[in-house]
């Protein structure tokens, strides 16, 4: 078995000097070289990802079953922070039904939606606790108790 100092004195036979990497160093050259070669492929594969995850959950709400609705109100999307709020009003009452990254049932592209007492115009209050984890069709189901 061959030591360090065997290696050595091998490279020190043909003029070569020994480089001297730590672990880290060593792990941060190994991940540039492999950057160099394969850097745009696995770029691409990360963007892919995350539109591929964007795509499913933005799939699993339905647009049209919500706005083809009779109490449908109005529709909030704000692309930035990927937010989406439905509002349906039936006289003074609604529900908001809300999509975003600190809703309840997000990562699943689940709904919340909460209950809702309109004021004058556009203003509302919520009236009972958030619930969350909700399909479309739960949504649905709730809406025309209303």
């Amino acid at each position: 078995m061959r030591t360090r100092r065997h290696r050595a004195i091998k490279w020190a036979e043909q003029g070569k000097k020994r480089k001297k990497y730590t672990t880290s160093e060593n792990k941060t050259i190994g991940l540039i070289e492999h950057l160099r070669t394969k850097g745009v492929e696995f770029l691409s594969e990360i963007i892919r990802g995350v539109s591929e995850n964007i795509n499913k959950i933005r799939l699993v709400g339905n647009h049209q079953a919500f706005t083809n609705h009779k109490t449908f109100y109005k529709h909030i999307r704000e692309s930035s922070i990927d937010h989406s709020q439905y509002l349906f009003r039936k006289d003074d009452a609604g529900y908001s039904v809300v999509r975003n990254i600190g809703s309840y049932g997000y990562k699943e592209g689940l709904w919340e939606m909460c209950k809702i007492a309109y004021f004058k115009d556009e203003h509302f209050e919520l009236v009972d606790e958030p619930i969350g984890f909700v399909t479309v069709d739960d949504v649905l189901k709730r809406l025309e108790e209303l």
